[in-house]
């Protein structure tokens, strides 16, 4: 995540937005509708008119089946080891702007 931030503005931590618990029933699933949520979170996310929610980024743990969805929807590995059954991801709210 820090290869996207300029050097000088490097810091500790990062305002997010973790996507927590993500899912579509498998009856319908590959329809769309996952595509759909994320691109209504990423909107919400930039659009917001609360001084009080500035994020820069989503944030996702991804179970790694799960891992291609995310990448075809814009977020990138955090690293490249599963940590467990899931994969941490981000998606870079800057690109929408």
């Amino acid at each position: 995540m820090r290869k996207n931030i300029p050097h000088r503005k490097h810091f500790s931590s990062y305002p997010a937005i973790k996507i927590g618990r993500l899912a579509i029933s498998k009856k319908h699933q590959r329809k769309g509708l996952g595509t759909t949520l994320l691109s209504a979170i990423k909107q919400m996310s930039i659009n917001s008119t609360s001084p009080l929610s500035a994020s820069r980024f989503l944030t996702v743990d991804a179970y790694v089946a799960a891992v291609p969805f995310y990448e075809e929807n814009g977020f990138v590995k955090l690293v490249n080891i599963a940590e467990g059954e899931t994969v941490p991801m981000y998606y870079d709210l800057k690109q929408l702007k």
